[in-house]
């Protein structure tokens, strides 16, 4: 700890403060605006340090409010927080808060949870950017167990029954045990990518374990050694169709996490030079895709419920959404995996449900001339 300070005290923070990256690593660089607010920002520190400073008493509360945002996520993702790099300037900036007391009972919480990202590789520690991908992997291996044909081998009943449980049980119900205050997306009906304790629902990932549960109704419920049903209620799949709706933007695409919350204009004030497109939570192919696809699955299983109406408006925003971004070749453009056939096939798939639904294939087949972009130009580029 001493040896830290001695370091950083000898950084002199005046002259690389406006400092750019590497021209490499440089992918958008810092643009004026973000510079205007770093020099105010550095007045803003000048006036505020000193028991005579003039923005003091803002500073405390701004500081007090920051540390209260933190501690808010912290406690109600179980300490995981959405991913490592937030985790860890969350716990640097509580461990300073309380003076470097490495006893501080709030850092002393975050420091076993560290474990969770990190690993030993043949080159050394690694950090992973989530704690898993539970979920997501299996909503897959149970819509991949459901398709097949005959009948399942004991060894795979009993992986279907397991996977099935894990997402029983990993499904948000209620509101959440810790205030969300800083949050307005809804959370129950939702699933994380990861598992329970991160508390963060994801768009798509809700999707395809919503996916998976229909399967598995349509397929006939199956029972654990508990005894209970592995299915969920009519109930429950309506409260996930709506949370699904709700986090639909205006365009008819979904985000990863919540609803675009601002304008563009808010990319000005990106700060971090190696990426593009951070400072809002975009509409993405994939999400659309999945989240489309699901929808269409409950309209198959609840023709008439409900949530008929809403639903079904969703989807054709959603079919519109994916056609809209569909490339002259007939790719789309994704923002995770392998980007173009992992966006082809959840937008071909998404579009090719969207037709053989009873309920929404008139109005996608006249509106968006659908089957015409599935047939051709969208399953040619996959193959």
């Amino acid at each position: 700890e001493r040896r830290m300070e001695g370091v950083l005290q000898r950084v002199n923070w005046t002259s690389v403060r406006f400092s750019r990256s590497s021209s490499k690593d440089v992918f958008r660089p810092i643009g004026l605006a973000s510079l205007a607010l770093y020099v105010c920002a550095h007045v803003y520190e000048l006036l505020g340090n000193g028991p005579f400073g003039i923005f003091g008493w803002l500073k405390k509360r701004g500081i007090g409010f920051a540390l209260e945002y933190m501690r808010e996520e912290d406690e109600g993702t179980n300490f995981l927080c959405i991913g490592p790099v937030n985790k860890l300037l969350n716990m640097c900036c509580h461990w300073h808060a309380s003076g470097c007391n490495p006893n501080d009972p709030h850092v002393l919480k975050h420091i076993p949870r560290l474990y969770d990202y990190m690993w030993v590789s043949e080159d050394g520690a690694k950090m992973q950017g989530q704690v898993g991908s539970q979920v997501w992997d299996a909503s897959f291996a149970v819509q991949a167990l459901l398709q097949s044909p005959k009948s399942l081998t004991p060894l795979a009943e009993d992986s279907l029954s397991g996977a099935v449980s894990f997402l029983v049980q990993s499904r948000f119900e209620g509101p959440p045990s810790v205030g969300r205050r800083f949050s307005e997306t809804p959370f129950a009906g939702g699933w994380p990518f990861t598992v329970r304790a991160a508390h963060w629902q994801v768009s798509d990932c809700t999707a395809e374990a919503f996916a998976a549960m229909l399967a598995l109704r349509a397929r006939g419920a199956r029972k654990v050694d508990s005894g209970s049903s592995q299915t969920l209620s009519l109930p429950e799949l309506r409260e996930s169709a709506s949370l699904l709706v709700s986090m639909q933007n205006r365009n008819g695409g979904w985000a990863a996490y919540q609803k675009k919350r601002a304008g563009a204009w808010y990319e000005l004030l990106n700060p971090s030079e190696v990426f593009g497109d951070i400072m809002l939570d975009y509409p993405h192919v994939e999400c659309s895709g999945s989240v489309t696809h699901s929808l269409v699955a409950y309209l198959n299983a609840e023709p008439e419920g409900p949530r008929h109406a809403p639903v079904v408006d969703a989807v054709l925003r959603g079919v519109h959404f994916i056609l809209s971004h569909q490339k002259p070749d007939g790719s789309w453009h994704g923002s995770w995996g392998v980007c173009f056939t992992y966006a082809a096939f959840l937008a071909c798939r998404a579009l090719v449900a969207s037709c053989l639904s009873g309920p929404v294939s008139h109005t996608v087949s006249r509106g968006g001339k659908a089957k015409g972009k599935v047939g051709g130009r969208g399953v040619h580029f996959i193959l």
